[in-house]
This record gives structure tokens, C-alpha cells and sequence, in this order.
């Protein structure tokens, strides 16, 4: 079910939401938000109800892992320019304690998850995110530094009108 969207528009959309429903756990705030590349507005083709189940885990994931005192999670939107390609980036950012390099390799594969504190889960929800972001040709990954936090990504093609 991919549809035209407007980058801006949906972006807000999904910013309003995720704010209202998660504000009693962390405090949501924009970031960096672009959507526009010299006059010219940013679309992406996308399945929206898939792009927002990808978005609901990685903020869901963003809260649950942060045992910070103050839960603060900030979304961005901008677009990166490539030689070859050219995309829009949504990053969610969190202040947790951060992810180490060998489990950071490993997050997106089916059936890992964090064994510590996390009594729920299949360890199959950054592996879906992945292929839902892959059949739209993007892109997923993650950065991290411990006891700083941690940058979730996804990256999705544009084009400009």
C-alpha cells in the first residue's frame, strides 16, 4: 500500500501522535527537522501504517531500555544527499545507558534481544523494522555510546516536488 506523502506533514502527524501517546513515560521532543532541499518540498513513497509500526518500536524500545532519571527521547527528520542516492533519515534518540559495540552488531537479527531487563519480547521487532524499511529501499541502523544513549535509524528514498 505505498502512497505519495509529503514529508513534512506526515512527520508532524507522527510526532503529534507518539508525543500524546508517550508523554506519561519520557518526554518526546523534535529535533533536527528538514523538509525542504532548495525551495523544493520532501516525498517518499511509503506504506504509512508500516512506517509508523516501525517508528512505535523504535520509541517504544527507546523508553524501555532507558534507566535514565529523566526519559528523553528526540526525533529528527532531515534529508542526506548522496552521490548516488538521495534520502530522508528519522532518527529516534534516546539518553539511556547506551548499547554495547558487540550487541549493537547484533540488534536487528531475529530472535536477539537483550537479555537484561527485558522479560518481554521475541526479539523479533527490530528484525521486522528491517524488512519493512528494506522493502520500502531504505535503510536501518544504530549508534551508540554507554552511559550517553543511543541513535536509531531508518532511512527512506525521496524525491522533490
Amino acid at each position: 500500500q505505498l502512497e505519495k506523502i509529503k514529508m513534512k506533514e506526515f512527520f508532524q502527524k507522527l510526532y503529534q501522535s507518539i508525543e500524546a501517546e508517550y508523554k506519561m513515560d519520557a518526554k518526546i521532543q523534535l529535533g533536527k527537522f528538514e523538509t525542504v532541499i532548495e525551495g523544493k518540498e520532501i516525498y517518499v513513497r511509503i506504506d504509512k501504517f508500516r512506517i509508523e509500526q516501525v517508528m512505535q518500536n523504535y520509541v517504544v524500545n527507546a523508553i524501555k531500555f532507558n534507566s535514565s532519571q529523566e526519559k528523553i527521547i528526540t526525533l529528527h527528520c532531515y534529508p542526506q544527499l548522496h552521490d548516488d542516492r538521495n534520502e530522508v533519515i528519522i532518527v529516534v534518540e534516546d539518553n539511556g545507558e547506551g548499547i554495547g559495540d558487540q550487541e549493537l552488531k547484533q540488534i536487528f537479527e531475529r530472535f536477539y534481544k537483550k537479555s537484561e531487563g527485558n522479560r518481554e519480547g521475541s526479539g523479533l521487532g527490530l528484525a521486522i523494522a528491517k524488512e519493512i524499511i528494506e522493502q520500502h529501499e531504505g535503510r536501518v541502523g544504530a549508534t551508540s555510546i554507554l552511559k550517553q544513549g543511543s541513535r536509531f535509524y531508518f532511512t527512506l528514498p525521496l524525491f522533490l516536488e
